[in-house]
């Protein structure tokens, strides 16, 4: 699949609702912890903008749009999927996983940076 972007960003926000609406409900239930869960979901859906960008950054650099893509995808599994586990349960699954996983989200939106660079210099 060449720019699979949108459809990523669409199953983030699905799935964003559901863990936000259902979650609060086992955070609260399990007296977790409600800021980190919000956390989680706020930069699950602040990765949907950037790939929505790599969406349409594709047209002008594949190549670090398709980075991109990647960096925010994978970091965002990392940060918000470590921060879910830990609200929910109060136990950190595997160590520093969690700011791995957010170095990673800034190198994505580097990335997008860099393919709005070339998009900004294209003539069309």
């Amino acid at each position: 699949m060449r720019n699979p972007w949108l459809l990523i960003a669409a199953l983030f926000g699905a799935a964003g609702v559901i863990l936000g609406a259902v979650g609060s409900h086992i955070v609260a239930a399990n007296g977790g912890d409600i800021a980190r869960h919000e956390m989680a979901v706020s930069y699950q859906f602040y990765s949907i903008a950037g790939l929505i960008g790599c969406f349409v950054a594709q047209k002008y650099s594949l190549f670090f749009a398709k980075l991109a893509g990647l960096a925010l995808s994978l970091g965002t599994l990392l940060f918000s999927g470590s921060l879910y586990y830990l609200s929910w349960t109060g136990e950190v699954l595997i160590p520093l996983v969690t700011p791995t996983g957010g170095v990673i989200m800034i190198g994505g939106w580097f990335f997008l940076v860099v393919a709005g660079f070339f998009a900004c210099r294209s003539s069309n």
